[in-house]
């Protein structure tokens, strides 16, 4: 195999939509609405406020606001958890699809890294993609970026800037290439409260992972020289 100098970018495509997919019908997922039994009172409360409104004074109609509200936001809180309980699952099954030593370093993108010790090669791929494949002694050093914006650290903060809607991370190799790899923090197909900020928590992640397998192997080359 020829090795490969093409940078990637996982943000909202319809490969990823299809990816979620594949997730649901391999493992056949499903999730049981949980119907709460503050559900149950809120429905069953619902209709004799109506009726008892109707008999009675007005201020049984903001009783039934109010139960429907509660019951809208119990709703919402299950669906919350249906949707926790998907990425929980989805994150498991790409950790699942690590083959060939291949490592995968992202809780919500089929994304896989390699350091291959042996042939000293360092290998990213996405889905079933190999986007980059380089010797180590071609790596000199990466830089990482917030939405284009070059920061002086190595490594991203764990408390992240809601406001950041993608993080890359450039390597720069021999020959002044550069190869970039970006995530986005704005994919609107993962679905979550705040999900922004949720993105941008797996994503940190992501760029460190790749930020220390680059570290060591820029230290094994000054170590070389």
């Amino acid at each position: 195999m020829d090795y490969s100098y093409v940078s990637v970018f996982m943000y909202e495509t319809p490969e990823y939509k299809e990816k979620l997919k594949e997730f649901k019908t391999k493992t056949n997922y499903s999730y049981k609405f949980k119907i709460s039994w503050q559900m149950i009172l809120c429905m069953i409360g619902i209709p004799l406020s109506i009726i008892i409104t109707f008999m009675t004074v007005i201020y049984l109609l903001i009783l039934t606001a109010v139960i429907i509200a509660y019951l809208v936001v119990l709703i919402r809180r299950e669906q919350q958890n249906k949707n926790k309980d998907f990425l929980d699952k989805f994150e498991r099954y790409l950790k699942s699809n690590e083959k060939d030593d291949f490592i995968c370093c992202s809780a919500i993108y089929d994304t896989y890294y390699k350091c291959d010790e042996q042939k000293k090669e360092f290998s990213f791929k996405y889905g079933d993609k190999t986007y980059v494949y380089f010797p180590y002694n071609e790596i000199k050093s990466y830089d990482i970026f917030l939405d284009r914006y070059k920061i002086d650290k190595k490594k991203l903060t764990e408390v992240p800037d809601p406001r950041i809607r993608s993080y890359i991370i450039t390597l720069n190799l021999d020959n002044n290439r550069k190869i970039e790899i970006g995530y986005s923090n704005a994919n609107k197909h993962i679905k979550l409260k705040k999900s922004f900020v949720f993105q941008q928590f797996c994503n940190t992640v992501s760029i460190n992972l790749i930020a220390k397998a680059l570290d060591k192997i820029i230290y094994k080359n000054e170590k070389k020289k």
